[in-house]
C-alpha cells in the first residue's frame, strides 16, 4: 500500500481560539454598552429617592423642632 505523502507546506492556523476571542471580546463590548445605561437609571433613581427621603426627614424635623 504506497502512502500519499504531500510536499507542501501545512500550517497549522488555529482559527478558532482567533475567533473565539473575539466573539468574546465583542459579548464583553455589548454588555458594557447596554450595562451602562441601565446602571446609570438606577443610580439617578436611587439617589432621587434619597434626596426626597432627606428631605422629607428634614421638613418633619424642623416643623417639630419650630
Amino acid at each position: 500500500m504506497p502512502h500519499h505523502i504531500s510536499t507542501q507546506p501545512t500550517t497549522n492556523v488555529n482559527t478558532y481560539s482567533k475567533g473565539a476571542a473575539d466573539a468574546y471580546t465583542l459579548n464583553l463590548i455589548g454588555f458594557f454598552i447596554i450595562s451602562l445605561p441601565i446602571v446609570l437609571l438606577l443610580g439617578m433613581t436611587t439617589y432621587k429617592r434619597y434626596r426626597t427621603v432627606v428631605l422629607r426627614r428634614r421638613r418633619v424635623f424642623s416643623k417639630k423642632c419650630g
